[in-house]
């Protein structure tokens, strides 16, 4: 199947004009026989819980009128030439100020426009690029800049814990003869209840088997990102966190500087 020329924007949602925040909520792509879009009109709990204290009801409002809007255009570009739904989509991508905008205009070479509106769309608005390996390595990043800071970041390794039979990865593992400090960054914040005990347990099931073999003792950290919002996934972060401070594992936010650096330099004293 031979690939068309497309143009595409990606609509966002921006309701304070004052701080130039926005979030991405949709894709309009120009196809040579017709204009073809989709919007985030369900699961916009991302999009609402970003703007603290914005009324739901003005995000459903304006995707209501947006989703009226571009569906007047769609069929208004049926039958046209690719010049003229070029146009249409020029004057709907125009800079305007108002709470729903467009990006700058993209442009892709597509066999089938309708499944890479589909692509676009978990690419940009579901952001399925962002995977627990990409979340739990950019907290790493953040991590070791911080000990960079401090500099403390040559006290600490990559490494495998283990004795032959079982063994675990850190990223960041500092020894000396008397103690072995372990801080490990944890993606916590995981889709469902279920995925984030998963998490836990396992984690949990690493740390006791390390200690139960002597390897590592009370010095250890996990480095979290921030609590849910919705109240299951919520109460199953609260109960992880729960039971890793009864097994004196030692939990904070990922963005907590002092309390890493202080840990780093102090271990399992910082918390005491």
């Amino acid at each position: 199947m031979n690939k068309q020329l497309c143009r595409f924007a990606i609509i966002r949602f921006s309701p304070f004009i004052e701080t130039e925040e926005f979030a991405n909520i949709g894709v309009l792509i120009a196809t040579p026989k017709k204009l073809i879009f989709k919007l985030e009109s369900k699961k916009y709990g991302r999009v609402t819980d970003f703007f603290d204290g914005l009324d739901k009801k003005v995000y459903l409002n304006s995707v209501s009128n947006l989703i009226h809007s571009l569906d007047h255009y769609s069929r208004l570009s049926e039958g046209e030439n690719s010049s003229s739904i070029a146009n249409i989509f020029e004057e709907i991508t125009r800079p305007r100020e108002t709470l729903l905008r467009f990006s700058d205009v993209k442009v892709g070479f597509y066999a089938n426009p309708d499944e890479s509106l589909n692509e676009l769309f978990q690419y940009y608005i579901k952001r399925n690029f962002i995977t627990k390996e990409y979340k739990e390595e950019a907290m790493e990043t953040a991590l070791r800049g911080f000990l960079r800071g401090a500099k403390l970041d040559k006290l600490f390794t990559r490494k495998v814990l283990g004795d032959g039979m079982y063994e675990a990865a850190f990223p960041f593992v500092s020894q000396d003869e008397n103690i072995t400090k372990v801080i490990k960054p944890l993606h916590l914040h995981q889709e469902s209840s279920s995925a984030i005990l998963d998490v836990g347990a396992k984690w949990m099931f690493k740390i006791k088997e390390l200690r139960d073999r002597k390897l590592i003792n009370k010095d250890i950290l996990f480095t979290v990102d921030e609590s849910p919002v919705n109240t299951s996934t919520k109460n199953a972060y609260s109960e992880v966190k729960r039971r890793f401070h009864k097994e004196s594992i030692y939990l904070v936010p990922n963005g907590n500087k002092e309390d890493i650096l202080m840990f780093a330099r102090e271990g399992h004293k910082a918390f005491i």
